[in-house]
């Protein structure tokens, strides 16, 4: 026996599928979507295996993607890295921060001469993670190897204090 409500279900699936679309949309929802996917996945992790294995992506897919969006690919890492964290960095920065920085190391402006036409960048935290700097597109900043490395997770300030220390030094021993 049909329900009024089962019949003008049956006559109008458009409208459903857009009420469905919209609902899942909305991102208050995400979290009891994930839920959901995640409780299913561990009830039947058999059907979850057999669904990914006839439509999820290859492995060749993820690997030529990343080799195709090495920045991109960068960004998806970091964030997955630092999801216990507060924030996300979105997938151009690294192209808006080489553009900004004109495809030097962020700290040229005091004695670092790295292009990176020629070498390779780190994506620096200004204020470091482990001192409770945040994840997010402003916070970051692209270092040479050398520059990143004796950064560490030092604050800005006490870095090029202790790098212009280093540096006077230097040249009063010569």
């Amino acid at each position: 026996m049909s329900t009024p409500q089962s019949r003008w279900n049956a006559r109008n699936p458009t409208v459903i599928k857009a009420a469905n679309d919209r609902w899942r949309e909305n991102p208050e929802n995400k979290s009891k979507i994930q839920e959901s996917q995640k409780r299913y996945r561990l009830e039947n992790p058999d059907r979850a295996r057999d669904w990914w294995a006839a439509n999820g992506k290859s492995k060749q897919y993820h690997v030529r993607w990343r080799a195709e969006n090495r920045y991109k690919a960068r960004i998806v890492s970091q964030n997955r890295r630092k999801a216990v964290r507060e924030g996300k960095v979105s997938f151009d920065i690294i192209d808006r921060l080489l553009e900004k920085q004109d495809y030097e190391c962020a700290h040229s402006l005091w004695w670092c001469k790295a292009d990176f036409l020629f070498e390779r960048f780190h994506v620096d935290h200004i204020m470091p993670l482990a001192l409770g700097g945040k994840h997010e597109d402003n916070n970051l900043q692209l270092l040479c190897t050398a520059c990143n490395l004796s950064k560490g997770s030092k604050r800005p300030d006490d870095f090029i204090l202790q790098e212009m220390r280093r540096r006077i030094k230097l040249r009063g021993e010569k």
